[in-house]
């Protein structure tokens, strides 16, 4: 009997050479329970026709570890594909699969150099041509591997085919994703309409994912203009689904008035209860509608509260209201040189705005004296950006030097 010891699966080496004759490895999670899957959907080439790949055990008794490998059979030595999982066992006799972690690294290395030092050889997976067409959703988890590189080279390709095997069969989940596939032209022309159609059969069978895309096209006017009214109904939809990217948008819809009346008021529950819950993208306009007092009395403890919340997770808006707060003395003292490291951190994060507020300090001589060429500097690097307060500025500044 085989135990998992984590709810969705185990950390797997996958191995593979690329195209330049370099290994690859790769950690993927995988679940031992769809592995025989899998085995049945994938089929490797052979001079006779027959499948041979195989389940092996490495040991080392040494290290008291022992791993399960998946290999092909067809070569002098068995071609590793892939360590499927570190495993101990137990007094029935059980195999209790465990994580895997950078102690095992070795291993890696270890069967890397033994199968791999003397010849590099190309794996290519084909379908097996004895599949029954079941599972279709383990083909999806599959064609998601290939999607993403996470089993040998990146493969749109062969992603793109093996999903619409899966969406034929009904698949709702490779339907979403062929949706996104001919959305960015990843493996074919690219295709809005075609993408349109495969969101909407994925978001009839209850794919929240396939409702926010379709939200997301209407917004941006990936058809060509933008249609706000499309695109709040998606965003409801997918938010009623209990989808927590569709319940952001939803209120996000509020908060800029598309397709609905602005509405702070009812904008700033939905985001702070998804802030509370941990989505980081919604603190910073809990802290925003905190800092200014939209749809809530203003409060900047909480401001900064939220602010910070968010910068924790990475959110580079976050640092930038920061770099506000402190700029303007918003319930801190105030602190030219930490609002500097503040706005700094945001524009390293992606938020141009920072660049655009340095340069302000330095126009304005908010650091000593007033340096116009450092300003110029910064502004240029949010311009880069597209930044428009930015570009607004060097008009000005270099109308004024001249």
């Amino acid at each position: 009997m085989i135990k998992n010891s984590k709810e969705n699966g185990n950390d797997v080496f996958s191995f593979g050479p690329k195209n330049n004759g370099e290994s690859h490895i790769a950690v993927l999670p995988l679940c031992w329970r769809n592995l025989e899957p899998i085995l049945g959907v994938l089929s490797i080439p052979c001079e006779d026709g027959k499948d041979k790949l195989r389940l092996q055990t490495i040991e080392n008794q040494a290290e008291n570890r022992s791993y399960l490998m998946l290999s092909n059979l067809d070569f002098e030595k068995p071609y590793p594909i892939v360590v499927v999982a570190k495993y101990v066992k137990n007094e029935e006799d059980d195999i209790i699969l465990v994580d895997v972690g950078e102690k095992d690294l070795d291993v890696v290395e270890a069967v890397r150099s033994y199968y791999m030092m003397q010849q590099e050889y190309i794996i290519s997976f084909r379908m097996n041509p004895k599949w029954d067409g079941k599972n279709a959703g383990t083909l999806t988890d599959l064609a998601y591997a290939f999607e993403n590189g996470s089993i040998f080279e990146q493969d749109y390709e062969t992603a793109l085919s093996l999903y619409e095997i899966a969406a034929n069969a009904g698949e709702a989940q490779a339907l979403s994703n062929l949706g996104w596939l001919y959305q960015n032209g990843f493996g074919t022309d690219k295709n809005v309409p075609t993408a349109v159609k495969m969101y909407e059969l994925a978001a009839d069978a209850g794919n929240t994912t396939a409702m926010v895309n379709l939200g997301n096209i209407y917004e941006y006017g990936e058809l060509g203009s933008p249609d706000y009214k499309a695109c709040f109904q998606w965003y409801r939809k997918a938010a009623e689904a209990g989808d927590q990217k569709g319940v952001f948008n939803y209120a996000n819809c509020f908060h800029c008035g598309y397709g609905v009346r602005k509405n702070y008021k009812k904008a700033f529950p939905v985001f702070k209860q998804l802030a509370d819950e941990g989505y980081s993208g919604a603190c910073f306009y809990v802290g925003l509608y905190y800092q200014e007092g939209k749809g809530v009395g203003r409060d900047y403890e909480q401001a900064r509260r939220y602010f910070r919340k968010g910068a924790l997770e990475g959110e580079e808006y976050c640092y930038n209201q920061l770099g506000v707060m402190y700029a303007k003395g918003q319930g801190v003292k105030k602190d030219i040189h930490a609002a500097y490291d503040y706005y700094l951190e945001a524009a390293r994060l992606g938020d141009s705005l920072g660049f655009t507020n340095i340069a302000w300090f330095y126009e304005n001589g908010d650091l000593g004296e007033i340096d116009l060429e450092k300003a110029i500097e910064f502004y240029e690097r949010a311009a880069e950006q597209d930044e428009e307060n930015a570009i607004e500025a060097l008009e000005r500044l270099r109308g004024e030097i001249q």
